[in-house]
């Protein structure tokens, strides 16, 4: 199989219930964390929403690159992203190494009546904006 990667910036990352509901580790290994190189806006509604754009406000996203060692592993991410409203796009990823990877993302098909998160972060998003109980469920337990 060809290298093919994955940049998740939500509730796929280590942490977060889909990332063991999905179970990554089954299916990709954890590469580490970067930027990407097309910039876009988060939006946030307990989960997050990515819309790429170039305005002048966009922004980096922050996430995570993992390494896929299944091309199945796609269509069951897409299974579970497609319906929610997302589609999946190829993105440039900047790793905190500098080096830069073609990865898939999950991208929003349409803005939502949602909080944006302007640092482009969902950590942020996580420890700044919701309850201490919102938190609990947010992680995995």
């Amino acid at each position: 199989m060809e290298s093919q990667y994955l940049f998740t910036y939500g509730t796929l990352m280590r942490d977060y219930y889909n990332h063991e509901r999905m179970q990554m580790s089954s299916f990709c290994e954890y590469v580490g964390r970067g930027q990407t190189v097309e910039k876009g806006m988060m939006f946030c509604n307990f989960i997050p929403y990515v819309k790429l754009c170039e305005y002048s406000n966009s922004y980096p996203i922050q996430g995570e690159v993992y390494s896929l060692t299944t091309d199945d592993f796609l269509l069951q991410l897409d299974a579970l992203e497609l319906p929610a409203g997302y589609k999946r796009v190829q993105v440039r990823v900047t790793m905190e190494s500098g080096d830069t990877v073609q990865a898939w993302m999950y991208a929003v098909k349409r803005e939502k009546e949602i909080y944006e998160e302007k640092s482009g972060d969902f950590r942020v998003y996580v420890e700044t904006k919701l309850s201490e109980s919102e938190r609990k469920e947010m992680k995995k337990c």
